[in-house]
């Protein structure tokens, strides 16, 4: 029983734990076309979800992020991040052009099963896979926005950003592989131009 994938989507899926089990975690699943998807949620408030279509694995994992295996897998732009995960451990490779460094750690697995994120992401799917229009307002937490904006960046690409009506923000990256869900902390219908806007546009 064994799974292996980009590491750098486990480091930047920690940043989206919460304090509290069952949100604590990092669920690791294989999927069954092919791949391995990453998801981590802090207390249903933020989202993400990783896939590295390269991944391969037999086993579901649910672990706790350490400090020592965010270390070893956190996103480099010098080198590439590989994970192979047997047990209760985790060889991290840090792949260069010409060598690779290898790190064996111990990980730590959840005794709590994952948050239902399958659940919710099924319901965004069944959402947004309808032809309806995306032109809405929300407010939203500004740190929740600046951590999503920054997994994004670490894993590379530009950012696609969508929102449905009283649902979630949906940031991506534009090269696929990762997308966050921001929950919004209220729905809004889209809010006049400001007035200073206006009058510069006329000054």
């Amino acid at each position: 029983m064994a799974i292996s994938l980009n590491g750098a989507l486990i480091a930047v899926a920690a940043d989206f734990t919460g304090k509290y089990s069952p949100y604590q975690s990092v669920q690791i699943r294989p999927n069954p076309s092919g791949g391995v998807f990453v998801a981590a949620t802090d207390a249903g408030r933020i989202a993400f979800l990783g896939f590295d279509p390269a991944g391969k694995g037999d086993e579901e994992v649910v672990l706790l992020p350490t400090a020592e295996l965010i270390k070893n897998t956190r996103p480099l732009k010098s080198a590439a991040r590989w994970i192979e995960i047997e047990g209760n451990t985790a060889r991290c490779s840090k792949i260069l052009k010409t060598t690779s460094q290898v790190t064996e750690i111990p990980i730590t697995r959840s005794q709590s099963p994952p948050a239902d994120l399958v659940g919710a992401m099924k319901a965004v799917s069944e959402t947004w896979g309808k032809d309806v229009a995306v032109v809405n307002a929300g407010n939203f937490n500004a740190n929740f926005l600046l951590r999503a904006f920054k997994a994004i960046e670490q894993l590379g690409g530009s950012i696609t950003m969508s929102h449905l009506a009283g649902g979630p923000l949906r940031v991506e990256s534009t090269e696929g592989g990762a997308i966050v869900l921001v929950m919004p902390e209220s729905a809004r219908k889209v809010p006049p131009l400001p007035h200073y806007l206006e009058a510069f546009a006329h000054s």
